[in-house]
């Protein structure tokens, strides 16, 4: 899919083209010793009779049937925003890790 030369790979630019939501992302170093992959989950499609979210162009999108407590948390627990609110719920996200909480139920998303 591509390669990076930093410890870090941006997937999100590459949504459009899987079909799948798991990668397996291997390493490679400067002197060519190959390291055992480590499989990636970017699921951002809730379950079934789960809050149904969406995450378009950075935009996370919440359809809340009857008022709901948002909170979402950076992946080190800093809270970024809560508000209780019913109908639809829009936040635009910078890309990283976080964690959606949604009446208690918390979801894991990625950007």
């Amino acid at each position: 899919m591509g390669v990076s030369y930093s410890n870090q790979f941006d997937l999100s630019g590459y949504s459009r083209l899987y079909t799948t939501k798991t990668f397996a992302v291997g390493a490679l170093d400067r002197y060519g010793n190959e390291y055992t992959p480590a499989y990636v989950s970017t699921n951002v499609e809730s379950p079934v009779n789960e809050i149904p979210f969406t995450i378009i162009n950075r935009k996370l999108q919440i359809k809340l049937e009857s008022y709901s407590i948002v909170e979402i948390y950076t992946i080190s627990g800093v809270l970024i925003e809560q508000v209780t609110k019913k109908g639809s719920f829009e936040k635009v996200l910078e890309h990283g890790v976080y964690l959606l909480r949604v009446n208690g139920k918390v979801h894991k998303i990625i950007v």
